[in-house]
């Protein structure tokens, strides 16, 4: 929603205005809709006379019930655009992730939801463009000629091609080095030897050391990053809790496999602008704009398509589309002596089901194709290698997804040190190749001397250890899994170098750390900052180890850090009991916020079990 500018816009809308949202942390809007919701939530707003009445929305709120502030963004956006003065179709609609397959042909909608607005949209509903003839349905939102003819979002226009020979002929090696050429020049020439997008800056690697041992499945690697140049080192300096945002590239084997099964040329070079004002350029690509500059396919395969996603529906849907307007082309004389309509006919009919899938047989066949296997976009276009072959560069950015994601990876060390601690995602399914992660392994592969791309910021509902820096700081119970201890990391060895010489023995912080890893030996991170903190009194660490003595332990009898609560029961109390004391839990966002409440509640149990009216409270 960040990308809706200016806010005020809002109250100049025609017709009616569908809001879809999504709750993170601890009842926080998501990133991509921070700006938005402090200007909407700005207190200089009038209530009732700031939104017109002929304004009318719907808003759609997704979640997932098992969390305790479950779509509570989309609630509170219902209630302030009520409040403002919009009109609304229906009440708030708060979809759970797992919602009933039945609702899946009204897009998650209940029944009566489903007509309401469906009727209300109907009569309501202004055309998107004067190109359509009839208004929005539910009916027709997947339909390919509906579907088609929404295209282009963005005005993409040829500005120059490069005579380029078979891709097919061409060695591999020697494509790979048109391809690097090509982003250079790109690179030095369209966004002039600046990060992207423009809102970052520059890091170079210092070392790119792996922490877990060698027999360990898991590759972890501890980054350290300088700031490339000085200038980007005084504007700006990150705080305690801050996270790196990473924007990573696609590898250069699924670039080269991208351009051998689409024949796209590399080195055609394109102007993407702005055709409608619902629709800005993405922030990755504004340089371009800023510059007045094209792009190549190359760049874009490179830096913007994200090939390595795990397809979702809409994919097949564009994607359908596409392929049965170039079918129905087929039957042109120009076009059919180059084109195996046999084939294509027969990817039509299966991109249709795909596309289309609403009983529980269709999003099953949609699931074991994609979802089960964790199959890749780059993959699913080898598997449709006539349509695959027909794109070209006007429609690319309408069907292929992107842009590529940042990545936020907490930081490690304390400032003004950068480190990350990265886990390489690699793991296998039913497919012969191995998933990997886009950003970890992007990590992983830089070596000393290279940049990457990057900027520092906050995750929405994130830590503050600000508040834990005083001259009196209070007692602090941290518990963390994995990777997750990395900002506990930061955050030890920040406020012991901060702090330490201006306490006494006395004075000391009570700081509890409960770590969770499999062995003592493999994946034990900074065991040796924790034991020097341990031995000065800084902290106390009870560790876990899940995978210890594995010959001897049965995987019920495993000791997870939730186990650990639950052994020092009176150690937890101790933290608790005091009002000013703090919680922090990083780990698996499914399972261990309920099992770790679970834990606590337990721990405090066997201390105030005299006082249930104090139970309940904590």
């Amino acid at each position: 929603m960040d990308d809706y500018t200016p806010v005020s816009r809002l109250a100049k809308e025609k017709g009616v205005v569908i809001f879809v949202c999504s709750t993170t942390g601890h009842g926080v809007p998501p990133d991509n809709m921070s700006l938005f919701w402090k200007k909407i939530m700005n207190r200089a707003l009038i209530p009732g006379r700031s939104l017109p009445p002929d304004l009318h929305f719907a808003v759609l709120g997704l979640g997932d019930s098992s969390y305790p502030m479950f779509n509570f963004v989309a609630k509170k956006l219902y209630r302030r655009l009520l409040q403002l003065g919009a009109t609304p179709l229906c009440t708030e609609i708060r979809r759970d992730q797992e919602y009933e397959e039945s609702e899946n042909s009204s897009l998650g909608l209940a029944d009566e939801q489903s007509d309401s607005l469906g009727q209300r949209y109907k009569v309501l509903c202004v055309p998107t463009s004067e190109r359509l003839s009839r208004f929005i349905s539910w009916d027709n939102l997947k339909n390919p000629d509906f579907v088609f003819s929404l295209w282009p979002k963005y005005d993409v226009v040829c500005s120059s091609l490069v005579h380029n020979p078979s891709l097919q002929s061409t060695s591999e090696s020697n494509l790979l080095y048109q391809l690097v050429k090509q982003v250079e020049f790109d690179n030095a020439h369209s966004f002039m030897s600046n990060p992207i997008p423009t809102n970052a800056q520059w890091f170079q690697v210092v070392r790119c050391k792996r922490v877990t041992s060698a027999d360990h499945f898991q590759d972890t690697r501890l980054l350290e990053l300088s700031y490339k140049s000085d200038i980007d080192l005084k504007s700006d300096e990150f705080r305690l809790g801050s996270v790196l945002y990473v924007q990573p590239t696609n590898r250069k084997e699924d670039i080269l496999s991208f351009f051998q099964i689409t024949c796209l040329n590399p080195t055609e070079r394109v102007k993407i602008t702005q055709c409608h004002p619902n629709f800005p350029v993405p922030h990755l690509l504004s340089a371009l704009k800023e510059n007045d500059c094209d792009v190549s396919i190359a760049w874009l395969a490179t830096y913007y398509f994200d090939l390595n996603a795990t397809p979702q529906q809409c994919f097949f849907v564009n994607y359908c589309a596409f392929a049965v307007n170039c079918l129905k082309l087929s039957k042109s004389p120009y076009r059919a002596q180059h084109i195996d309509k046999d084939r294509l006919k027969l990817e039509v009919d299966r991109l249709t089901d795909l596309a289309s899938a609403e009983n529980s047989d269709d999003i099953d066949d949609l699931y074991d194709y994609v979802f089960r296997p964790c199959r890749r976009v780059v993959e699913v276009l080898a598997d449709f290698p006539v349509t695959s072959s027909l794109l070209t560069s006007q429609y690319i950015l309408d069907i292929l997804p992107g842009p590529i994601l940042a990545r936020p990876y907490s930081v490690a060390s304390p400032p003004p040190k950068i480190e990350l601690l990265v886990a390489v995602v690699n793991y296998r399914t039913r497919l012969s190749t191995p998933r990997i992660g886009t950003a970890s392994n992007y990590l992983a592969s830089l070596n000393p001397g290279d940049c990457l791309s990057g900027w520092f910021g906050t995750i929405s509902g994130g830590f503050n250890f600000d508040r834990l820096l005083t001259l009196s700081p209070p007692s602090c119970l941290l518990i963390a899994t994995g990777t997750g201890i990395a900002p506990f990391h930061s955050f030890l060895l920040h406020q012991y170098n901060s702090l330490m010489s201006h306490l006494n023995h006395d004075m000391l912080p009570t700081n509890v750390l409960f770590f969770g890893c499999r062995y003592s030996t493999k994946d034990y991170y900074f065991a040796s900052d924790f034991k020097m903190l341990e031995q000065k009194g800084w902290v106390r660490i009870i560790p876990a180890f899940s995978r210890e003595n594995t010959s001897t332990m049965s995987p019920s009898r495993r000791q997870y850090v939730q186990d650990q609560l639950k052994n020092y029961p009176e150690i937890v109390w101790s933290i608790l009991k005091s009002p000013q004391s703090h919680v922090f839990i990083v780990g698996n966002q499914k399972t261990m916020p309920d099992e770790v409440r679970e834990a606590l509640v337990y721990a405090l149990s066997m201390q105030i079990t005299r006082i249930p009216v104090v139970l309940k409270y904590y």
